[in-house]
């Protein structure tokens, strides 16, 4: 999600200047009905919001498999000890149950900086599997491994065992494989259940980058605050104007965005027509002038102090995104305001 920011107001030198200036002449005026209009040229607010990418990769679900261990008879049949080194060990096969597809992110690859993998293992059999058992985690695309796990404690029968282990870099996609090595019982009756639960979960992890698929499309909503100080406010009679609001996007995501500006009860007094940008890059950024606000709008500018955006962005068609750390979207409110004072 887009990191909190929050609108601060520039104030002019030269507005300082001659509001000072200006009170000085004005106050040797006998007339009880004398206005200050002083004029705001420039920048106005300046600021900008960054993609979390590891907000992006916390919402990766936990993998869920099952794997089949060969040589469990029917129930009732003796299944023999291989504990003996000298024994063959017994190893799960790679079929469509041991696959599985990360569907609800829809990205292709994750880069962890580091990661804390945790593989939840259930025995429905019902002999004990020893220790020394090999969990190997591979991603199915390029045969590649992502992790691979000695379990330290046996697991018995109808039990369930967690083994955490931390990675360094590692490189997780979209679809993995899991497969059981190593496997070895001290024997006993089969239930004739030969299946292993397996479940994969990422509880801490930090990612240097991740790869989203093609019109893949996310949204939030984010609420910041706005300070538009122009003074003495109890003075401020009107304020006149024109104010553009300019985006400059640097991630590679086409962003649509709503924004709301909100008084100090939270009620909406102004919102700006749908404004969109398309994608771009920290090398190539692109900016749009995106919305002007002007005539009586701008004066209802005075009574805002939060602004909501309703973001929705998408992964442009037929490409894959990379999304690193420290892209943003620049955001800059820039014009002429003036603001009319009523001077006692």
């Amino acid at each position: 999600m887009l990191q909190k920011a929050k609108f601060k107001l520039w104030k002019d030198i030269q507005y300082i200047t001659f509001f000072s200036l200006s009170i000085f002449l004005f106050s040797a005026c006998e007339t009880d009905n004398l206005t200050l209009e002083p004029t705001l040229v420039g920048p106005l607010v300046n600021g900008e919001v960054s993609l979390d990418v590891n907000e992006e990769a916390n919402v990766i679900e936990p993998a869920s498999v099952t794997l089949s261990v060969p040589g469990v008879p029917g129930a009732g049949v003796a299944i023999p000890d291989n504990t003996d080194p000298a024994d063959p060990a017994l190893a799960t096969p790679v079929d469509n149950d041991s696959r599985f597809t990360f569907d609800d992110l829809s990205f292709s690859e994750v880069n962890f900086s580091t990661v804390e993998v945790s593989i939840v293992v259930t025995n429905n059999t019902s002999v004990t599997f020893v220790s020394g058992m090999q969990l190997l985690v591979k991603n199915t695309s390029d045969d590649s491994d992502f992790i691979s796990i000695t379990t330290d404690r046996s697991i018995l029968a109808g039990r369930t065992e967690t083994f955490t282990q931390n990675v360094s870099p590692a490189i997780l996609k979209s679809e993995i494989s899991v497969q059981a090595l190593n496997i070895r019982t001290p024997g006993g009756t089969s239930n004739g259940n030969n299946s292993l639960g397996v479940t994969i979960d990422f509880p801490m992890l930090e990612v240097a980058y991740i790869d989203l698929n093609p019109e893949f499309t996310g949204d939030f909503s984010e609420i910041t605050d706005f300070e538009f100080d122009l003074g003495n406010e109890e003075d401020l009679e009107e304020l006149t104007g024109e104010v553009d609001f300019t985006l400059t996007n640097e991630l590679p995501l086409d962003f649509t965005a709503d924004l709301i500006f909100l008084d100090a009860e939270g009620t909406p007094i102004l919102s700006l027509d749908p404004i969109t940008i398309p994608a771009g890059s920290t090398d190539n950024p692109q900016t749009s002038t995106a919305a002007r606000i002007e005539g009586s709008n701008v004066d209802r500018l005075r009574n805002a102090t939060q602004v909501q955006a309703d973001i929705t962005y998408t992964t442009p068609a037929g490409s894959i995104v990379r999304l690193e750390t420290g892209s943003t979207v620049k955001y800059n409110l820039s014009g002429k305001v003036t603001p009319k004072f009523k001077l006692d």
